[in-house]
């Protein structure tokens, strides 16, 4: 063994002593090395191979990794480099420079760790063939570009992610979101069965003028054609698929591409009539309700209206205005406007005492209190003439004088807002009945003021027969106020 070595040793010193003769270049079957150790396999003169039986390669030491374990050689900085072949890792351990030594293979010293050469799979070229993303990969494209090219002949799905997920229909020029055949340039479907999730959404983060930036505009619909009177429309189709029939759109009107005007319409489609503006906005803030798309008011119904949910407007205070209308139907305001209570009228003296300061409130009524009354009994005074019976030539005769109906002054005060100027409202009286009993007061108007923050009212009620009887129920006062604002 030593003297085999010693030649190998001897040979080696020859090859590395003809070195020096040519510029430190190593061949091994060959006379014109090209590196500094240049390994060939045995060829004849014209550098053909000849023998088809020689075992070619080169090997590195093998070596198990429990055999490396119990080497105790110092690797450093000289030895980078170093390659050797593992044939085994079933003995040994994967410490300290050996950390990386988990598999069988080469194995190079880098001057602190042994290094595996993978040799792995075979790369695959994904433009050719499939291939699987062992890891998380990112593209950084800095300032350049990544473009995909399409010539399809034929189909629709040309490019996805996750099949429906996203797909390019490139023959088209169509992008499907959830749908592998857009049938429009952007097609997005929720195809999941019983799925009421959202479709579109839309989001931004601005609010516009009022966080001082510029307009907050999350969807924009335009038109490239600068004459055409609509910038787009939203359709709603009631068929499957997008290419079927609008029932409802809402659609741009009174567009002009140099001014920026625009309105908006809403049609649906009720009958085989085809599609009817129901409501429209036009550029100038007109909003019309069944018109044909030109309302001459701010608000332009054509057809009945009903409002529901209307507050009480009985308090004249609150409600100075009534709602009039012209012939064609315009409506406006007139400046008279009235208010009805039914106010109550309580019993004479002489079978309920008079009051005052509200002593008695046995007959307020519709936001309304008797704040007192004052009675007056009826009185006559009778004449007599004549100075024989019936049939005399002067017979007896009574003639009533100075007849006084009974009468009262009540003071009312309004419980509610307090009318803005009495000077300008005109009361209208009268008086109702008492279960069967007939009309016979004449009420009158006194005076209307304001007291102490509240609306008063002085009314005189008078009998206007001359039963000469006081009157013992209660009776009723229609009041009626005309305002004149």
């Amino acid at each position: 063994m030593y003297t085999i070595m010693k030649k190998i040793i001897l040979s080696m010193a020859g090859i590395a002593l003809f070195s020096e003769f040519t510029h430190a270049q190593v061949g091994i079957n060959t006379s014109t090395p090209k590196t500094t150790m240049d390994v060939s396999a045995k060829r004849d003169p014209s550098g053909n191979i000849t023998d088809n039986t020689q075992i070619l390669g080169l090997q590195a030491p093998r070596l198990t990794r429990g055999e490396l374990t119990a080497n105790t050689a110092a690797y450093g900085a000289d030895q980078k480099g170093a390659l050797v072949y593992i044939t085994d890792i079933s003995t040994g351990n994967t410490t300290g420079s050996r950390i990386n030594m988990n598999a069988v293979g080469y194995y190079y010293f880098d001057g602190t760790l042994w290094q595996k050469i993978n040799s792995g799979p075979v790369a695959v070229n994904m433009y050719t063939a499939d291939g699987t993303l062992g890891a998380n990969r990112t593209v950084t494209m800095a300032d350049k570009t990544l473009s995909f090219t399409s010539s399809p002949t034929s189909g629709t799905n040309h490019f996805n992610v996750d099949g429906a997920t996203f797909s390019v229909d490139a023959l088209a020029n169509r992008v499907g979101v959830g749908t592998t055949s857009p049938s429009a340039i952007l097609n997005t479907l929720n195809s999941v069965g019983g799925n009421t999730g959202d479709v579109f959404a839309t989001g931004i983060n601005n609010c516009g003028a009022d966080c001082l930036q510029a307009a907050a505009r999350n969807m924009v619909v335009y038109n490239t054609n600068s004459t055409s009177t609509s910038a787009g429309s939203i359709d709603f189709v009631s068929a499957t698929n997008s290419t079927g029939v609008s029932g409802a759109v809402i659609k741009s009107i009174d567009r002009n591409a140099g001014s920026n005007f625009g309105g908006l319409s809403f049609q649906t489609r009720g009958d085989a009539s085809g599609l009817v503006d129901r409501l429209v906005i036009k550029s100038t803030g007109n909003v019309g309700v069944g018109t044909t798309d030109t309302p001459t008011e701010k608000l332009d119904v054509n057809g009945n209206t009903r409002i529901r949910g209307l507050v009480n407007g009985s308090d004249a205070a609150s409600f100075p205005r009534s709602i009039v209308a012209k012939t064609d139907g315009t409506l406006g305001y007139s400046s008279i406007s009235m208010s009805s209570f039914q106010l109550t009228i309580p019993p004479h003296n002489q079978y309920i005492a008079d009051f005052t300061n509200h002593s008695n409130t046995a007959y307020d009524s519709d936001g309304w209190w008797v704040i007192s009354k004052s009675s007056i009994s009826a009185n006559v005074t009778f004449t007599t003439t004549g100075s024989g019976f019936s049939g005399s030539s002067s017979p007896y005769t009574t003639t009533a004088t100075n007849f006084s109906p009974a009468k009262m002054t009540i003071i009312y005060e309004y419980q509610g807002t307090p009318f803005s100027d009495p000077g300008k409202i005109y009361p209208q009286l009268t008086t109702g009945n008492n279960q069967t009993f007939p009309d016979v007061y004449n009420p009158s108007f006194i005076k209307l003021e304001t007291v102490g923050g509240k609306t008063r009212m002085t009314v005189s009620i008078v009998r206007s027969d001359n039963m000469l009887n006081n009157w013992a129920g209660a009776f009723l006062l229609n009041t009626l106020f005309v305002v004149k604002n």
